[in-house]
């Protein structure tokens, strides 16, 4: 059938020609995909305010050898309380440049899709701005099949106890104190935050707005999910430059 319906999030949009745009989405059926919509930067276009990043919309999609077309759309969230604070807007566009750099074009997950769109969710109300950002990765590492074993000493299998503090690899792995080398690097991974990572992988936005983290704290979280993502992507994400910059 080449004319279906789906919904979709909107991770990325170009212009392309005098008058086309070039959007990349995610839909829980299709995995991600890129569409094109004719004539959607003129004035008249019924696309006009649809078609923006984070955008949830309802899509009718015409499908050829050449690939999808948009034919119609419909914004049905556009996450408001996102657009409207600087923070907000800069941390939604990182969540949706990972996403778009994680995702394969090949995953149909129902369970990616409705990640994205509880953390934007999360985003726009969360008083905690980072420690939600540093969820959406560790739970799109965690579903994408990329977030390291953190039960375990690399080497001898120790499980990670409060009374020692490991250490994280630049590979992505946890070292206890006794197989700590010097090529393993210095960054430290104490009980607390291994703890704090096991208990997002389980929990949802609402349970961890809840969670009390001090600065230092949350600084170990960040480094630690930089580092996982960083041996993934093996490239530096422009949203978080921007973020680093600013903040």
């Amino acid at each position: 059938m080449r004319n279906f319906s789906t919904e979709g999030i909107i991770l990325k949009r170009m212009n392309r020609g005098e008058h086309d745009q070039c959007i990349i989405l995610f839909s829980p059926i299709l995995g991600k995909i890129t569409a094109y919509a004719k004539g959607a930067r003129k004035i008249t276009s019924s696309f006009s305010g649809h078609l923006e990043p984070f955008n949830i919309c309802d899509f009718e999609l015409y499908r050829s050898a050449r690939g999808y077309t948009i034919t119609q759309c419909r914004s049905t969230e556009t996450f408001k309380t996102v657009r409207a604070n600087l923070e907000k807007t800069l941390n939604a566009s990182l969540a949706g440049e990972l996403f778009e750099k994680t995702a394969s074009i090949s995953d149909q997950s129902e369970e990616l899709f409705t990640l994205l769109k509880s953390a934007l969710n999360a985003l726009g109300k969360s008083e905690k701005t980072d420690l939600a950002l540093e969820s959406f990765k560790i739970k799109l590492m965690l579903i994408s099949g990329i977030l390291p074993e953190l039960r375990k000493c690399a080497t001898c299998g120790k499980k990670p106890a409060e009374t020692e503090c490991f250490t994280l690899s630049g590979g992505g792995q946890i070292f206890c104190p006794s197989c700590l080398q010097p090529e393993h690097g210095l960054t430290p991974l104490p009980f607390g935050i291994i703890k704090l990572i096991n208990y997002i992988c389980l929990c949802d936005f609402k349970a961890i707005e809840k969670v009390t983290i001090r600065k230092h704290e949350q600084n170990l979280l960040k480094n630690a999910t930089g580092i996982f993502l960083g041996n993934y992507l093996d490239r530096e994400i422009a949203s978080e430059a921007v973020l680093r910059s600013i903040y």
